[in-house]
């Protein structure tokens, strides 16, 4: 409470009374101390991370400051073969609060919304900032289309090699889908601007008429945000926070933004995502359950193009 009328925030306040955050809140709201037994006496037992803590992860945190605890148990059971559990996360998660609380900026306030198992999918396209993947030391601009379900945050993300497009939505739309298994009744995207963009009158109806028909082969119902807000796609454009930052975690830990190939730089993101998926499986399993069944087989996901060709090349064919 000392520090409380310091200035300092509950987090700062907690961790210098050595104390959770929650005890006090607690001690806060009710104005005087917990019915609690006294402290032991004697050492501190020894905790599991305290023999890598000072040479191995403070190091790691130092370098890469937005690094997440679970990220980095993940990197920590890699390096350390059957030492860590997924159990040792909350101790982890503990020791990075009082840590961060001491020496850290506040961290940021989420609000959880309430959805439906089933009934929606969004569709963003994406690009990763402040770092430059490159395939074979050649500078490699893409975007990456995100499919993530608003119930259960199963994702699916898929480089795209140029700016967005139908068959960049449709491509990616499908491929999750079918890795998913089933289909949502509802997909929202964002209003597609950038996609209609320099497109003539006649493009951007046709484009409209294929996204419709897109979503019919699928039974879904396609929605979008109004123009301009984009806050109304927030189910997918939060989650893109996440991942992007989990993705710029392991390219840091990987020591390398560099890949052989565009299917190597894919297959680096499908395990990424995978582990994020992982981590929400009892969620994914749920909704799986209420998924529409696919359709007998995908749809278009290429542009058709009418050219001109000589009758030269029609004698050659």
């Amino acid at each position: 409470m000392q520090a409380r009328k310091l200035g300092k925030s509950r987090q700062v306040a907690s961790a210098k009374a050595g104390i959770s955050l929650r005890t006090g809140i607690n001690i806060e709201h009710k104005g005087c101390l917990p019915s609690v037994a006294p402290k032991r006496g004697g050492k501190r037992r020894k905790g599991i991370f305290d023999e890598i803590w000072q040479s191995v992860i403070i190091p790691l945190v130092e370098k890469t400051p937005f690094l997440t605890a679970s990220i980095l148990l993940e990197h920590l059971q890699d390096l350390h073969p059957g030492k860590f559990t997924s159990h040792n996360l909350r101790t982890l998660q503990h020791n990075f609060q009082h840590w961060r609380a001491l020496q850290g900026p506040e961290r940021e306030v989420m609000f959880a919304q309430e959805h439906l198992p089933g009934r929606q999918g969004l569709s963003d396209f994406t690009k990763l900032k402040n770092c430059q993947v490159t395939i074979n030391g050649e500078v490699f601009e893409h975007l990456l289309y995100h499919y993530r379900l608003a119930y259960s945050r199963w994702s699916y993300m898929l480089v795209i090699h140029g700016g967005e497009s139908f068959t960049a939505l449709s491509s990616g739309l499908q491929d999750a889908l079918w890795r998913l298994g089933g289909v949502l009744l509802e997909h929202r995207s964002d209003s597609l601007i950038a996609a209609y963009k320099n497109l003539s009158n006649a493009d951007q109806e046709d484009f409209t008429k294929r996204y419709e028909a897109l979503c019919q082969h699928y039974n879904m119902s396609a929605t979008r945000n109004n123009r301009g807000k984009g806050h109304e796609n927030g189910s997918v454009e939060t989650a893109h926070g996440h991942l992007k930052s989990r993705l710029h975690q392991m390219l840091e830990l990987r020591g390398s933004y560099d890949f052989e190939s565009v299917a190597q730089y894919q297959q680096f993101i499908d395990k990424v995502v995978s582990k994020h998926n992982q981590r929400h499986k009892k969620l994914i399993n749920l909704e799986k359950e209420h998924l529409q069944i696919l359709p007998a087989h995908r749809t278009i996901d290429f542009d058709e193009l009418t050219v001109r060709v000589s009758t030269r090349f029609c004698r050659i064919c």
